[in-house]
């Protein structure tokens, strides 16, 4: 009698060990395929003087403070937190002041990091002499146009 207890304590443990192992294994598998890199990313790659930045990023972790660092082109760096989420992403803003040039960000929850770039250039300005429209000379004065301008003829620009 003390022997078949013995051996059912034996299986038991045996079967509690191979069904707890087999958990960690599922928990393992599940959080490996949950994990994604860190990643940062702006709105658009190219901004004017004085817009504002749209700044996201995913893959951070969940409900955590997550620092975000831009460094100007005049290597200035401007430092703030914002949270993420339960899915691990966050959104956020830059106001650009003026300063022309490549912008890096950073974000970091102190885990994970990931880093991005933008530019701040500014808006082309091209001089357009008009000769005559529609027949018409535009000599000594200054011709009042609407937008969209159609013109037809040719056209040439130059001091690009």
């Amino acid at each position: 009698m003390a022997e078949d207890r013995g051996r059912t304590v034996l299986v038991t443990l045996l079967i509690v060990t191979a069904l707890f192992l087999s958990l960690v294994s599922v928990v393992s598998q599940i959080s490996v395929k949950a994990a994604e890199p860190a990643k940062i990313w702006t709105d658009k790659p190219d901004y004017a003087p004085e817009e504002t930045v749209y700044i996201s990023g995913s893959g951070f972790m969940l409900n955590s403070t997550i620092t975000i660092s831009v460094t100007r082109p005049d290597s200035h760096e401007d430092v703030w937190s914002v949270p993420s989420d339960a899915a691990g992403n966050f959104e956020t803003t830059y106001q650009l002041d003026g300063i022309t040039g490549t912008y890096n960000v950073t974000a970091t929850d102190g885990t994970n990091a990931a880093s991005t770039t933008f530019t701040d250039t500014s808006p082309h300005i091209y001089r357009i002499h008009i000769e005559n429209i529609n027949g018409y000379s535009t000599s000594g004065s200054i011709p009042t146009l609407s937008n969209p301008i159609h013109l037809a003829g040719t056209a040439s620009v130059t001091g690009y």
